[in-house]
């Protein structure tokens, strides 16, 4: 019998994390991040641990529970609409940088620098690998 049910326990990914804004770098650094419910004042409350939309077999951090971690430990905010027919979320905002603002500028994730194929609560950054969120992600170089 395993009184601690440490069976049940779910990993903590580390990897390297950048969050390239409009105008500035609001994150660079190692993130630590495991599976969680993640709120939005746009999306509600969801969950978000690499399960979504059978993306993965097992939970673990994904792209948007480091937007969580990265903003808890720096005081800054992310917002998002979710999408229950995607189970997943789309960011359009962190920190200052807003692609509601009609720029036609919108985030991005990135993994080991190639777009990921998935969404950011389907993405399970491996340990050990460079990921980035991007403002305008889809114009810049």
């Amino acid at each position: 019998m395993d009184p601690y049910n440490f069976s049940s326990l779910t990993p903590i990914n580390s990897f390297n994390l950048r969050i390239e804004g409009e105008s500035e770098t609001v994150y660079e650094g190692v993130i630590l991040t495991g599976p969680k419910d993640i709120t939005t004042p746009s999306g509600g409350t969801y969950l978000c641990d690499g399960t979504n939309n059978s993306a993965n077999p097992s939970p673990a951090g994904t792209g948007i529970t480091c937007l969580a971690a990265a903003g808890g430990l720096c005081g800054f905010s992310f917002d998002g609409t979710y999408s229950s027919s995607f189970q997943d979320d789309f960011i359009t905002r962190i920190g200052t940088s807003d692609s509601n603002s009609g720029s036609n500028k919108f985030w991005g994730i990135l993994l080991d620098y190639a777009f990921t194929p998935a969404g950011g609560c389907e993405t399970q950054p491996p340990a050990g690998s460079e990921l980035l969120w991007a403002f305008d992600a889809f114009n810049a170089n």
